[in-house]
């Protein structure tokens, strides 16, 4: 092969001078770029769809989220795969019904099917090297000879072609892509994952070999290409790709790109595991320090967290993404769902932490747009990232493993370390960053999955185009702040410090939380307005910032891989020029989505939408009829069913309020609510029911009311009263009005 080797050996050979970089030229049907989670299921399932497929992943694990990012705990939804796998009126086994099957095989592969969990965040922790060694190592055999893997490489520029008099709306298709790979040399330790990744990234897209890395570049070319990377690679390389990224959303469902600010979005983190040992070990000296006013907290307040003070411990925390329990472990209680923490005792010498709790703050993980293409075509290129912002990650991440590890019980105190194993890196940190929200593209038609498409519950009836099922509550986690959970459901990014300027640059309407509900992402969601002939998924999927926030998770992530994977396959295969006439044609459509089903349901189990399962009552202390949790079916839009006795529906005013959550003063008919909290007009989850049906309350709002408040009536766990207010959404802004706040 054609290789780029450090300088010095090349010098030994004068012919070798001249070409030392020549490309290699490498043919496929399809081109995946990223080797995320949607990465590999695009990858796998363009392959078995029968295309030349070849996958390029920047590191040498595959698996994004699950392995090389750091976050080997699955975020499934309630209903689609938490304790066990199971929803109402579905089968027992939801997880096979509801998720792809190269999925379930997947995780099954590590522990089987009646698995025990060592976690209690997520129904599935494990050792990335566990899931990377079997179960993906046995997902890219099943995937035949039609799928080449290239590790450790990334892109680095791209030949586009513009179609003049193009009578679409796509004039661009992408021609050729040039990518280095590289391979570490012999003396590399932990195969060149020996140094932080914000110093190690210029190497990684340098041409040029380096003491720690051959280079091979290698010309890249085929008819489809398929971004599901998490930094957006090839959408902020294409000139003319429309594409969104941060909060450059004046309100949910703009697709302008220049109202918001593209350089403020989530969150992010370097994470790491630690190990527990049976005597004092070492610590890790000489770490980066972190900026002055750092202050991680690992044990910070948490309303879904039901202990007596609302915080983790160092034991809750051990057990939260714990990744590997060296004692058969009993079924791990959550206290996410209200019950008690793990007790102390289910701690054991061998246990591996994972930490994805330093999230770092401070400062955005890409560049802005502008600087992006600055860089494109120069030595400045580094996929967009910002470097120093993943310093500042990393250096933040150790700081809070110091805090963590100091904060350990006298039984455990100087026990633990740095655990380099299962990470694959010297540094202790992972191999790339866990990120939350990534370069997003804009669809045929400017279209994005945004609030408005998924209803603020879910899709009233699948789309005509569904291919991708999907659904969970927004989860974002922003700048200078903690996320706040109210009944169990995220608020959004939560309340900001009057001179948080980082804080109060999100749009109002991003506040009010909610759920993305249980729909079916669309092809159109998986297109770029622009660029005919590629096809996008995972993180890079046409979705809203709030919508990404939701469609993000593990389950998610895959599902969408396997669409993308089934359109790009189908499109190579049968010739087809665009993804606008994939879209334009019935045929095309239908066909996609018959390779869609041979590998992912299009359609959840126990019906064609998902209804919660609830009931109603006819609430006697106020004579009002109240949806509750229970049997039935679903209504929307305050559209109640007859109850028994007198009942009637609650008035547009009527809300439903957790009796201690407020204060009632009976001179000015006002409720003072003394944190922020949630009223609704029912008794269910507030993530379960649609956005119109539930008001975000800020801590210190007052509530004008015409009539004291009812007598209390107790509902399960909570007990509600019934608020009149003087106007129909008590003095809150609706989510029109908070869309256009600036």
């Amino acid at each position: 092969a054609r290789r780029c080797w450090p300088r010095r050996v090349l010098l030994l050979c004068i012919a070798c001078k001249a070409t030392r970089c020549t490309p290699t030229d490498v043919q496929c049907d399809v081109i995946v770029i990223g080797g995320s989670v949607a990465g590999l299921s695009a990858a796998v399932t363009s392959a078995k769809e029968g295309a030349r497929t070849c996958l390029l992943s920047p590191t040498d694990m595959l698996g994004g989220q699950m392995t090389s990012n750091g976050i080997p705990a699955l975020d499934f939804a309630t209903e689609n795969g938490r304790s066990p796998f199971n929803v109402s009126g579905a089968t027992p086994d939801t997880l096979s019904a509801n998720q792809p099957a190269d999925f379930v095989t997947l995780l099954h592969s590590l522990h089987g099917p009646n698995y025990r969990n060592t976690c209690w965040v997520s129904p599935y922790c494990f050792l990335p090297t566990d899931l990377e060694s079997n179960g993906i190592a046995a997902m890219l055999t099943a995937a035949g000879p039609n799928l080449r893997v290239f590790r450790q490489t990334v892109l680095l520029n791209v030949t586009t072609q513009q179609t003049v008099g193009h009578s679409g709306s796509q004039p661009i298709r992408v021609e050729s892509a040039r990518a280095v790979q590289r391979t570490a040399v012999a003396t590399a330790k932990c195969g060149g994952y020996d140094v932080r990744l914000s110093k190690s990234l210029p190497d990684w897209y340098s041409p040029e070999p380096s003491a720690r890395f051959g280079k091979e570049i290698i010309q890249f070319t085929a008819p489809v290409w398929v971004d599901t990377s998490y930094n957006g690679e090839l959408l902020a390389l294409v000139p003319g790709a429309p594409f969104l990224q941060g909060i450059d959303e004046a309100f949910d469902g703009d697709v302008s790109g220049t109202a918001g600010n593209d350089t403020i979005g989530q969150s992010f983190t370097m994470t790491f595991q630690s190990q527990l040992h049976d005597a004092p070990v070492p610590q890790p000296e000489d770490l980066p320090a972190m900026d002055p006013g750092w202050n991680p907290d690992p044990f910070r307040a948490s309303p879904a967290i039901h202990t007596p003070t609302n915080r983790l411990d160092w034991f809750n925390l051990w057990t939260r993404r714990r990744s590997y329990h060296s004692a058969e472990p009993p079924r791990v209680r959550s206290p996410m769902v209200g019950e008690d923490p793990p007790p102390v005792n289910n701690v054991s010498v061998g246990d591996v932490h994972l930490a994805a709790w330093s999230d770092f703050n401070f400062r955005y993980i890409f560049t802005s747009k502008k600087t992006t293409e600055a860089t494109v075509g120069t030595p400045l290129w580094v996929g967009g990232y910002d470097l120093a912002s993943i310093d500042g990650a990393e250096r933040y991440s150790y700081g809070a493993y110091v805090r963590y590890a100091q904060a350990a019980p006298p039984q455990w105190l100087n026990h633990t370390d740095l655990n380099s194993s299962y990470m694959g890196t010297c540094t202790g940190l992972s191999k790339m960053p866990y990120i939350r929200d990534g370069r997003r593209s804009v669809g045929v038609g400017n279209f994005i999955i945004d609030m408005n498409f998924t209803n603020g519950y879910h899709t009233p009836t699948l789309p005509t185009d569904c291919v991708a099922l999907m659904g969970h509550g927004f989860d974002i986690w922003g700048h200078h702040m903690m996320e706040k959970q109210v009944d169990d459901i995220p608020l959004g990014v939560g309340d900001c410090a009057p001179n948080d300027a980082i804080c109060n640059a999100y749009p109002a309407y991003m506040r009010e939380g909610g759920n993305s509900g249980y729909t079916c992402a669309p092809l159109r969601a998986f297109t770029n307005a622009k660029v005919a002939n590629l096809v996008v998924g995972g993180y890079t999927m046409a979705q809203s910032f709030m919508l990404n926030s939701a469609l993000r998770m593990h389950p998610e992530e895959f599902q969408g891989g396997v669409a993308a994977g089934a359109t790009a396959a189908h499109m190579a295969v049968s010739n087809v020029q665009s993804t606008e006439a994939a879209l334009a044609s019935p045929a095309v459509v239908a066909a996609i989505q018959t390779r869609v089903r041979r590998h992912a349901p299009l359609q959840y189990a126990g019906g064609s939408t998902w209804p919660p399962a609830v009931g109603f009552i006819c609430a006697y202390v106020f004579q009002r009829c109240v949806q509750v949790p229970g049997g039935g079916t679903f209504t929307r839009n305050n559209t109640w069913p007859t109850c028994p006795g007198a009942c009637v529906p609650l008035a547009t005013n009527e809300w439903l309020a957790i009796s201690t959550s407020y204060v009632y003063d009976a001179a000015t008919k006002t409720a003072t609510f003394g944190t922020a909290t949630r009223i609704k007009k029912s008794t269910v989850n507030s993530g379960m029911i649609p956005g119109n049906e539930s008001l975000v309350i800020k801590a210190d709002a007052h509530i004008e009311l015409t009539t004291p408040p009812s007598s209390p009536l107790k509902v399960d766990k909570y007990t509600y009263v019934l608020l009149t207010c003087a106007t129909s959404r008590c003095g809150q802004p609706s989510r029109a009005d908070s869309q256009r706040m600036r």
